[in-house]
């Protein structure tokens, strides 16, 4: 039997055609399915790449799955549609990924959004500014409408925009972003004008407002004052004008804050009489010619005669206690400054406030130095001798033994104490020779050559010798204390090295408290000056760790700011600022604080996708400018990342969790 060839039937040909063709939809289906992943992603996000490492791994869930679910769960929370899909599709690469590798993070991002249900109206506004979202949910800690009173402050303008962002992002906290919230809405284009000058440590004194609301009024009237006379100034050419302002208002706001709170009749007062000659004085302080006198040596004597105007907080109660006694109180500071303070005040001059006064106002030189003569003051009998009904040529000579002779000023006035007013007075005899007041007008000028060793100071050199700036703000409104128990016994001892006389002597007025207006001055000055490099410098990004750590340092120990300083502190971070006002953070120490950390690892990606800086090209040596589009979608993804890490406690690490804003931390402890 011969075997030829079997014919193909046509059925067996439409058999294996049919194979062909479904092989063909099935490749052109995952073609289409892999495009459509692609081109439904917002700019800027990137589906999970097939490599070596756990994070790029494709969800088994599937991409779209995952987006789809997250964007129903949060409209079935009462979000609309709009705004669900806008903030799932600014994120997406994020709740990809955290569906993936940490599934209780995804939860958590969709609880805390979740709050936003319940706010109908600010569901257009969200999809509009996607951003937004987990700072919006997370100021409903602090404030059930705190996030309609954010969304009403964020600018149309773009740089606005994203300089008022830029705030949110340091003031992340549910407290701190309604206070700031509330001082936008109030005093928005104040904020917008201290910021452009890289003045953010002025920002805590109109967030930091009393709770009395005609005590706030009147504070935030006064603080208003204080800056916008020194934004003018500034504008006009003082380059020291805002700093000096810093100054005034760190040495002086929480000590006038407790007063307009507590004292109505103070309230009603400061403003028209207290603050306009104290603010006058300050002026004519500022103003003052400088020495040129070779024996002056090199202390620039009116920094040093400014800040001995602004250093003492007690001015107050000294105008408010000498309240009746017409223009005298304002006519002795302007003479005098912090020493009139200082001598009227003086517990163991109570008695003889009047006799003090008397003295000041007369400038007698022999009564003052012997009233500030620590030796004397602390004597019971020194007083109840300025008691005595002597003629002024009797006392006079009487102080010029007691300070001529230190040593023998105890015994003498246990003698004198024995006698009559009459026999005390034939004891002493006839006055020194040449007893001298001192030129009306020129009396603190003086006073400061006199008490000064006139050996060049740098204020910032005190600064970092004595102790951190931010630790001797704090110093403000205390009780003087000797030198060493406040800075201790190391820096007393480089003070005195300074050649500054007091602290050599460790006397108990602490050098501290001096030299305290002129080193608030010139913290802000440094911090201040970093801040703004990237705008008048025209660099396009500065790493500005060091200022915003140091302004939230302040801000911590005012109440302010304890979130965004945890995480400065605690987790290597490092802040850029933009010169178009984006700022950027980078956390290293949260990648090793957490494994498997996407928000992380997603903070690192986005800040380099949103960083002013060179791309390596294809071309070896080649570089080029990642395009603004692509910069500015990712920033806002950074910005978004940064809020959902800061809301659901993702930067807190292990145990932390549930830690609230206003709970204790280790770094108030710093």
């Amino acid at each position: 039997m011969i075997h030829g060839p079997v014919p193909h039937s046509r059925a067996g040909r439409a058999g294996k055609y049919e194979i062909l063709g479904l092989a063909l939809l099935i490749i052109a289906a995952i073609l289409a399915v892999h495009s459509y992943r692609r081109s439904s992603l917002p700019q800027g996000a990137r589906v999970p790449e097939d490599t070596d490492g756990p994070s790029s791994a494709a969800p088994h869930k599937g991409f779209e799955t995952v987006l789809r679910e997250t964007t129903e769960r949060l409209i079935a929370c009462g979000l609309s549609p709009d705004a669900a899909r806008s903030v799932v599709e600014l994120n997406a690469r994020y709740f990809a990924l955290v569906w993936e590798e940490d599934r209780q993070q995804w939860q958590r991002t969709v609880d805390l959004l979740a709050r936003l249900g319940s706010q109908p109206e600010i569901q257009s506004g969200l999809s509009q500014i996607p951003e937004l979202a987990g700072l919006l949910a997370g100021s409903m800690e602090a404030r059930q409408d705190g996030p309609a009173c954010i969304l009403s402050t964020i600018p149309h303008h773009t740089e606005q925009r994203q300089a008022v962002l830029s705030l949110y992002a340091l003031f992340c906290g549910p407290a701190d972003s309604v206070k700031l919230a509330d001082a936008l809405r109030h005093d928005g284009d104040l904020i917008l004008r201290l910021a452009d000058q890289g003045a953010l440590q002025l920002l805590s004194h109109i967030l930091l407002t009393p709770a009395d609301p005609d005590a706030r009024n009147v504070y935030l009237v006064w603080v208003r004052d204080v800056l916008g006379e020194a934004l003018v100034t500034f504008s006009q050419g003082d380059e020291g004008a805002l700093d000096r302002a810093a100054a005034i208002l760190d040495v002086h706001g929480v000590y006038i804050r407790d007063l307009l709170e507590n004292d109505k009749v103070f309230r009603r007062l400061f403003a028209e009489k207290y603050w306009p000659p104290f603010a006058a004085a300050l002026r004519k302080a500022q103003r003052r010619p400088r020495s040129n006198d070779p024996g002056a040596g090199n202390v620039d004597e009116q920094d040093i005669v400014w800040a001995n105007y602004a250093v003492e907080p007690r001015v107050w109660n000294y105008f408010h206690e000498l309240r009746d006694c017409g223009d005298v109180a304002f006519e002795v500071f302007d003479r005098w400054g912090a020493l009139a303070v200082h001598l009227v005040l003086a517990p163991e001059y109570r008695d003889i406030r009047e006799r003090v006064v008397d003295a000041l106002r007369a400038a007698d030189e022999l009564v003052i130095e012997a009233l500030d003569d620590d030796n004397l003051r602390s004597r019971p009998l020194f007083t109840a001798l300025l008691k005595r009904n002597l003629e002024s040529h009797s006392l006079a000579k009487a102080l010029h033994e007691l300070r001529a002779s230190p040593a023998d000023a105890p015994r003498k006035l246990v003698y004198w104490n024995t006698l009559s007013d009459t026999a005390l007075a034939e004891e002493l005899g006839p006055p020194p020779e040449g007893p001298k007041t001192w030129i009306p007008g020129y009396s603190l000028y003086y006073w400061v050559r006199k008490k000064s060793q006139g050996r060049e100071t740098s204020t910032m050199d005190a600064v970092f010798a004595i102790a951190d700036a931010a630790e001797l703000l704090s110093i403000a409104a205390e009780v003087p204390v000797s030198i060493t128990k406040i800075v201790g016994s190391r820096r007393a001892a480089m003070l005195a090295k300074l050649g500054i006389k007091e602290a050599a002597e460790a006397t108990e007025k602490t050098v501290a408290r001096g030299l305290l207006p002129m080193i608030a001055r010139d913290a802000s000055a440094l911090a201040r000056n970093r801040l703004r490099e990237p705008f008048f410098k025209r660099v396009l990004q500065v790493d500005v760790t060091e200022a915003v750590r140091y302004t939230f340092d302040v801000f911590r120990r005012l109440g302010l700011g304890r979130k965004t300083f945890r995480a400065l502190t605690g987790l290597e971070a490092r802040v850029f600022m933009r010169n178009d006002r984006r700022i950027l953070l980078s956390l290293p120490g949260l990648l090793r604080l957490q494994r498997p950390s996407v928000v992380g690892r997603l903070l690192r990606e986005t800040m380099e996708a949103a960083t002013v800086d060179l791309a390596a090209n294809t071309s070896p040596g080649q570089a080029v400018i990642q395009t603004s589009v692509q910069q500015f979608e990712a920033w806002r993804q950074h910005l978004s990342l940064w809020w959902f890490a800061v809301n659901t406690g993702a930067l807190d690490g292990d145990g932390a969790q549930g830690r609230t804003e206003g709970a204790p931390d280790s770094s108030s402890n710093r």
